[in-house]
């Protein structure tokens, strides 16, 4: 699915399983996709929520705003929560995702 972003771009974003949601984000030359075998044997139990970060997969040809990096994946995050209406889902992410979830979590989510 594409997620509408507050700067008028549009993030792809793989939803999959039932259940709690769990969001991942991939690390630094990856893409969501690199998530599934991790995730499908869980996916009776979680819906994982995989974005590709801007940069990256398909989403690799979405621009950056003025702001630095990782500030916007932080907003995109956010965008992605406030579309989906996830109140409370886990956040977890590897290398880039990792440090993308520590920059959500400056802004607050």
């Amino acid at each position: 699915m594409l997620i509408p972003l507050r700067d008028g771009q549009h993030l792809h974003v793989r939803c999959l399983g039932r259940g709690e949601p769990v969001v991942l984000l991939h690390g630094f030359g990856s893409q969501s996709s690199h998530w599934l075998p991790n995730v499908l044997p869980l996916a009776h139990k979680y819906r994982f929520i995989l974005p590709d970060l801007r940069g990256f997969g398909p989403s690799h040809h979405v621009p950056f705003g003025e702001h630095d990096v990782f500030s916007t994946y932080a907003q995109d995050i956010e965008d992605v929560f406030d579309h989906l209406q996830l109140d409370n889902a886990a956040l977890g992410g590897i290398s880039t995702g990792a440090y993308a979830c520590l920059a959500f979590n400056q802004i607050g989510g």
